[in-house]
Order: structure tokens, then C-alpha cells, then sequence
């Protein structure tokens, strides 16, 4: 006679003592306005944000004579930030009978979740990447229940029509070369210009510039011949747009920062459930949109 092990289920040691969470983008639309100053804080409703515009028109000097034809321009926009949430109830009893009572303290009284920081820290990260798209694509007429918070960049910019085709090239950086040709030099020699676009676009450029086998010098990632930073923008997946303008334009707004990545992770004592819960505040808004280009591809 022989084992006749058939019936036997193979043996799985189930004693890691971590978690291994899904792989994300990282969040980008923060961090973008963050680096160039139009992050604001502490708005608990709407602020004001003050607008100043000046001409500076030369003439011939005529003694004591003068001629005051330059006009100074003061105005306002106003950005509103929204109070969202993000909920979750977890009943820890309901892991006693699966492989993760392993992780569970000693006793029926559960007031702790052994993984608690990695599932924070993934819900956060999850949070972050909703923030873009809503920053980018929020469009209080969506059918999107993620994005009908507040009007987000894009409508603020009337992207949808607003947008003109790429000129014709064999590459996509060359087709950029030439619609840069077309931004006015007013907008485009600012010391913030930048050009947005979707990260799988980057990557393109980034591949045609190697297989072009150009060297580039510099870390930060401008357009092949020129000194305008590029900047890739999860926000803007799936829409083939490129946007050119003022980096300084593009102001998020929130009441705490820290509100974005810290949560509270605690018990019901009426339910016996474990609450996970995110709080926070944000809003955004696009100043002086008559100066912003955007292209797309077709």
C-alpha cells in the first residue's frame, strides 16, 4: 500500500507578518503647485485671491511734461474648497475564523488592527490619486460620483473647445516644438512656464528622444531644444491634452495640509466596528485663464 494523498489540500504557511498592497501612480497635482507656490492653506470656505496687472508703455521724455497713458488692472477670484470624506467600517471580529486572527491581539476586545499603518497608508495614497482626477476632471454635472464635487482645471478652462489640434509632425515632441512656436512670447518666456501632460504622453516623448538618440543634461525633463519644463500629471490620463501656461496660475487650496495623508483609525464603542475615516478640505482654481494654451493631439 501507498499514501494516496488526494484529498489532501497542499499546505500553505500562512505566517508573514506583512502585506504587500497594489502598486500606484504617485499623486502629482499637489506636489506641482506646491513646488511652484499655489498651494494655499487655511481656507475654511472660500478666499479671496487678489489678481494685479500693469502695462508699462515707453515715450520720449518731454521735460517736465507728462503723459500717464499706463493703467494698472486690480481684480479678484475667489476659491472655494469643499469638505470630503472618505468612510469605512471594518468589523475585526469577522477575522477570527481566517488567517489573519494571526494578526489580532490577545482577548475579544479588538481596539487595534496589526496592519492598520499599511491599510492607512494605501487608503491615503488611494485618496490622493482621487484628488487629482477630481482636481483635473471635477465637473459638478458628472455622472462620475467621484468627480461631481466642484468644477475642477479642465472646465475651468473650457478645455473641451478651448483646445486647438497639435501642428503635423512624425513626432510627438516635434509637434510640441511647433505648437510652442504658436503660445504668444509674453506667456511663454515666464520664468514658471510649463507644459502638462498625461503621463503616458511623457513617457512617449521620453522614448522618441532616446530612440532619436538625443542626450539630455539636465534631470528636469524639458522639451527637446528649448528650456520649458515638462511636467507629467496623472489628472490628465486618457485625455490627450497639453496645457501651456504660468505654472503660478494653478492654485489648490485646502484648511490643513496635513489633512490629506493623516485619517483616524478608531472604535465604536456603539457598534464594536473600527472606524477609518478621512476628513478633509480642498478646492481648486485657474487664475488668468486667458493665458493658458492647450493643444491635443487629434
Amino acid at each position: 500500500m501507498a499514501l494516496d494523498l488526494n484529498k489532501l489540500e497542499n499546505h500553505v504557511t500562512a505566517n508573514s507578518q506583512e502585506f504587500v498592497y497594489r502598486a500606484l501612480s504617485e499623486a502629482d497635482a499637489v506636489k506641482f503647485v506646491q513646488s511652484y507656490g499655489g498651494f494655499r492653506v487655511n481656507i475654511k470656505n472660500e478666499e479671496q485671491i487678489n489678481l494685479l496687472d500693469t502695462t508699462a508703455k515707453l515715450r520720449k521724455s518731454n521735460g517736465c511734461g507728462r503723459n500717464p497713458d499706463n493703467t494698472t488692472t486690480l481684480g479678484t477670484v475667489n476659491l472655494k474648497v469643499h469638505q470630503l470624506q472618505s468612510d469605512e467600517n471594518i468589523c475585526i471580529d469577522e477575522l477570527n475564523s481566517k488567517f489573519t486572527n494571526q494578526f489580532l491581539q490577545s482577548g475579544s476586545d479588538y481596539t487595534d488592527l496589526y496592519f492598520a499603518d499599511e491599510l492607512m497608508n494605501l487608503k491615503a495614497e488611494k485618496i490622493a490619486l482621487a484628488n487629482d482626477f477630481l482636481i483635473f476632471k471635477g465637473d459638478t454635472g458628472s455622472t462620475d460620483p467621484d468627480l461631481i464635487h466642484f468644477d475642477g482645471w479642465l472646465k475651468a478652462l473650457n478645455a473641451e473647445t478651448k483646445a486647438v489640434v497639435l501642428p503635423t509632425a512624425d513626432r510627438l515632441y516635434k509637434r510640441l516644438q511647433l505648437a510652442l512656436a504658436l503660445v504668444p512670447n509674453a506667456v511663454k518666456r515666464q520664468k514658471d512656464f510649463v507644459i502638462q501632460m498625461s503621463k503616458d504622453d511623457f513617457e512617449t516623448i521620453q522614448i522618441e528622444v532616446a530612440n532619436d538618440n538625443y542626450y539630455k543634461e539636465s534631470e528636469v525633463a524639458k522639451l527637446l531644444g528649448t528650456n520649458k519644463v515638462m511636467v507629467a500629471q496623472e489628472g490628465l490620463e486618457d485625455e490627450d491634452l497639453f496645457i501651456m501656461g504660468k505654472a503660478e496660475s494653478f492654485i489648490i487650496g485646502t484648511d490643513l495640509e496635513s489633512e490629506f495623508s493623516e485619517g483616524k483609525f478608531y472604535k465604536s464603542i456603539e457598534t464594536g466596528n473600527m472606524y477609518l475615516d478621512y476628513k478633509y478640505k480642498i478646492g481648486a482654481v485657474v487664475v488668468n485663464p486667458e493665458d493658458i494654451y492647450i493643444f491635443k493631439k487629434a
